[in-house]
């Protein structure tokens, strides 16, 4: 894990979001992606938001970041309660909060907030990215850990997405 392949990732999940903003129909949004209720439209509404993520990510290791979107803050807030952060719950509330938003719009916010993290990300030295995240952030005990992770997901999320949609 580097910062160039951290913001290569991030620019890939760009092009992949804006080339099916380009290629999806209204139809094609509603079929399944994953098992269990997630289409495609709510799997990009759950992309959309990780360069939220990272701008949090980064603001919680304690550099000067920008604000995460208020209203992605508010549902953090409340799907965390004594037993931690309920991961399914908040990512079902987003894809809510964001079902209206097209294709695109969910793409340009991609974009908006990865092009709120790089410039931080690019100042990043080896001891920053070694830095342990109090609290962790999932799995990821250290900021370039955490980091490369999101673009990764992203990218993940997205191959999924062309995998349900090459299924007919």
């Amino acid at each position: 894990m580097n910062i160039e392949s951290i913001l290569a990732t991030m620019q890939r999940a760009e092009e992949r979001m804006d080339d099916l903003a380009r290629r999806l129909s209204d139809a094609s949004v509603q079929k399944e992606c994953y098992a269990g209720g997630w289409n495609i439209h709510a799997c990009l509404c759950h992309v959309s938001t990780h360069g939220d993520s990272m701008v949090r990510i980064l603001k919680n290791a304690g550099l000067a970041a920008p604000e995460s979107d208020p209203k992605l803050t508010a549902l953090r807030e409340r799907w965390t309660g004594a037993n931690g952060f309920d991961l399914h719950g908040y990512n079902d509330a987003v894809a809510e909060e964001r079902r209206s938003m097209s294709v695109q719009d969910l793409a340009d916010a991609l974009r908006r907030d990865h092009a709120k993290a790089a410039p931080l990300i690019k100042q990043l030295t080896a001891t920053d990215l070694a830095r342990e995240l109090k609290p962790r952030v999932g799995p990821w005990p250290t900021l370039g850990e955490a980091l490369a992770h999101m673009p990764s997901a992203e990218n993940g999320h997205l191959d999924d997405i062309e995998a349900a949609l090459s299924r007919g």
